[in-house]
């Protein structure tokens, strides 16, 4: 807690004086500027709960429904795939920055989706690794008492690779100032991981909840790509159908370091 809180807190300091805020400081408020801010910013609050509810509501009822042992199983299986979702959090943020200010939106929408496609190859060969590897990555990192963990890893990375598509591309129309578009993916996806977590983890404890989260967030990739195909005008796809110059991000440094 000293560290989440400390390290905020000295950025906040360095940045005060940097940027000469302290000088810049006034009590005169512009409500408009303000009430623009909050009622745009209520919906991207709202949104972002919803999303970080479809992640960790089966930890919550795995508490509540089942034992330690099993959230303990469930923790470590479902920890190794976040990993996965780091290769898309990469460029979310540059994402979501150049869609805001983009003048052609449409042009832009085709990068992201390149991008889609190029994070899909990434994270598919990412998640046949884990798969083949998983035993003696769960075993080598956690010792045996977590063999369970290996069943929960391979249960979730199908449903980690499909949501990926919302993961790279909800930065997309959260620029553009939609973010209700991944609530409209997201309440139903949400609705079906509680109900299945309500009826399969008293029988199966992490694995059930594995199950639970990987329809549900194959649920929520699928409804996003097609809410995102209606507000793009792309269609599913052209969205998915890979190209040549794809992979062009990764061929020319290549071939650049290749020929130094």
């Amino acid at each position: 807690m000293v560290a989440l809180i400390g390290g905020p807190l000295v950025m906040f300091l360095v940045l005060l004086f940097k940027n000469k805020f302290i000088q810049a400081f006034s009590f005169k408020f512009e409500w408009t500027v303000i009430k623009n801010m909050l009622s745009l910013g209520i919906i991207y609050a709202i949104s972002l709960l919803i999303i970080n509810l479809n992640y960790k509501v089966d930890v919550i009822l795995l508490d509540k429904l089942s034992s330690p042992f099993q959230l303990g199983l469930y923790s470590k299986g479902s920890g190794i795939t976040q990993y996965l979702w780091q290769i898309p959090m990469l460029f979310s943020t540059i994402v979501f920055s150049r869609s805001a200010v983009s003048k052609k939106g449409s042009e832009f929408s085709k990068k992201v989706a390149q991008l889609l496609r190029l994070s899909f190859v990434l994270i598919g060969m990412a998640s046949i690794v884990l798969v083949l590897f998983s035993e003696l990555i769960i075993i080598g990192m956690y010792g045996e008492d977590f063999r369970g963990s290996i069943a929960v890893l391979n249960y979730l990375l199908p449903g980690v690779l499909i949501l990926t598509i919302f993961k790279v591309m909800s930065m997309d129309l959260a620029g553009k100032g939609k973010p209700w578009v991944a609530m409209k993916a997201m309440i139903p996806s949400l609705i079906v991981n509680i109900g299945l977590n309500l009826f399969l983890i008293p029988d199966y404890g992490s694995i059930g909840a594995s199950i639970a989260s990987t329809i549900s967030y194959a649920l929520a990739g699928i409804l996003f790509l097609w809410f995102y195909s209606v507000e793009t005008k792309m269609s599913i796809k052209e969205i998915l159908s890979f190209k040549s110059s794809d992979f062009n991000p990764i061929v020319k440094p290549l071939k650049k370091i290749l020929n130094k």
